[in-house]
C-alpha cells in the first residue's frame, strides 16, 4: 500500500494499519453474509 496518510507519526500509522487489516475483511464477511442471508430469503420465497 501507499502511504496514503497524511502523518508521519509512525504510531498513528501503524494503528491504521491494523485497522485497515481488520477492518477490510470484517466488510467482506458481512458482505458475504448479507449476501447468504439474501438468497436463503429468496428462496424460502420472500
Amino acid at each position: 500500500m501507499g502511504n496514503w496518510l497524511p502523518t508521519t507519526n509512525p504510531a498513528v500509522a501503524a494503528t491504521a494499519r491494523v485497522v485497515v487489516s481488520i477492518g477490510i475483511p470484517l466488510i467482506w464477511a458481512l458482505c458475504v453474509e448479507a449476501v447468504i442471508h439474501l438468497s436463503r430469503n429468496r428462496e424460502a420465497g420472500e
